[in-house]
């Protein structure tokens, strides 16, 4: 018995021997048998922790996985992280206590294309839709495309619409005027399109309606504010209107979401009946006074109207209209025949009658086609 036991008490003490030989007593090792995994983790005397992993099977590394931040096949390094540090250094905050920071939203979650929406939203300083005037757009009459070459007016003794041919100057029925809320239809002394194709007429000289040149329907939007005569309405460089209030001889710039009218200037001159259109290439308007059939043109940040030349016609009502389209400039008066007018030389040529049943009083030109309406 004591020859068998001798060989395997050998055995044990040299493989004691061979396990306490290394770096100190104090350190301990952990081996995995059945795997080629090795983990040997050394807490030294000096309170460093020395960890040292080789590459294993993925199986086997599916537990300690779960606490390295992102997946990689290279061993990890030796660390020495002195074990008074480990709660206080931000170095060494878990992926989990990270993950709290930001709200448990995960990568997957955020959208990149969200960032980039809400950084190029904050950038943009100002916008560059289309301005708002309060007032609903016609879905149908703003296309693009070059600006038509026809005038619409209102024939005052049937109340309806008309197309006008700037050719002959006939005139085609387009509908019946009416006004939802009242059944009376007034007289129109001016019309006139606004930049953003919106047609808008004087009501009495008083107060400003729009009207939709594809159903004839009036919306009443609101009084001058004291102003009358106002017989000259037109655009001005954006999207607002101006009007020539006769009874005062002053200039107003009219806000077209309330008809509200706001001073600009005297005139300094005796107005009776009259017209006003917008001309790009003055920068202002173009103005018929029939009192002494004069044509002025008016500054629209003075109010002040200048005296250029005596039309060569003399003129009872007044409407004009410069047709962007071709820069004409366009008139009627009192036997409702389409005129056109040389602002240079003052010289008035008839084109044809516009066939209406009393006086023309107004013209109205777009700045964009209008679908509903015959090019």
């Amino acid at each position: 018995m004591t020859k068998c036991l001798c060989p395997a008490l050998l055995m044990m003490s040299c493989l004691l021997v061979h396990a306490c030989g290394d770096s100190g007593a104090t350190d301990t090792q952990e081996t995995r048998t059945d795997t080629v995994i090795q983990v040997t983790t050394d807490v030294r005397s000096d309170g460093t922790v020395n960890r040292n992993d080789t590459v294993a099977p993925a199986g086997d590394l599916i537990d300690r996985t779960a606490d390295i931040l992102g997946d990689t096949d290279q061993p990890i390094e030796d660390t020495d992280i002195p074990a008074e540090d480990i709660a206080t250094n931000p170095d060494s905050i878990s992926p989990a206590d990270a993950s709290s920071v930001f709200d448990s939203n995960t990568l997957e979650d955020i959208d990149i294309a969200d960032i980039i929406s809400s950084d190029t939203a904050a950038s943009e300083d100002t916008p560059t839709g289309p301005i708002d005037t309060g007032l609903e757009p016609l879905p149908d009459t703003a296309p693009p495309g070059p600006p038509p070459e026809w005038l619409l007016s209102i024939d005052n003794g049937t109340k309806v619409l008309q197309r006008v041919n700037i050719t002959t100057g006939a005139t085609t029925d387009l509908c019946d005027l009416y006004d939802p809320t009242l059944g009376a239809i007034p007289s129109y002394p001016s019309l006139t399109f606004s930049r953003n194709n919106f047609l808008y007429a004087s009501r009495g000289g008083t107060a400003l309606d729009l009207i939709n040149p594809c159903t004839c329907e009036i919306e009443q939007l609101g009084s001058y504010g004291g102003w009358s005569g106002v017989n000259g309405i037109t655009s001005d460089k954006g999207i607002q209107l101006l009007g020539a209030a006769a009874t005062q001889d002053e200039l107003i710039s009219i806000q077209t979401k309330t008809g509200v009218g706001t001073l600009i200037g005297d005139l300094g001159a005796n107005f009776t009946t009259h017209g006003a259109t917008w001309s790009d290439s003055i920068n202002g308007l173009y103005a018929i006074n029939g009192l002494n059939n004069g044509l002025y043109t008016i500054d629209p940040l003075t109010g002040l109207a200048t005296f250029q030349v005596t039309l060569s016609m003399n003129f009872g009502t007044v409407g004009i209209e410069l047709l962007p389209a071709n820069g004409v400039i366009y008139a009627c008066s009192s036997e409702a025949n389409l005129l056109s007018i040389d602002p240079v030389s003052g010289v008035v040529t008839t084109i044809g009658s516009m066939n209406q049943s009393g006086t023309c009083t107004n013209l109205a030109a777009p700045w964009k086609a209008v679908p509903c309406i015959e090019p």
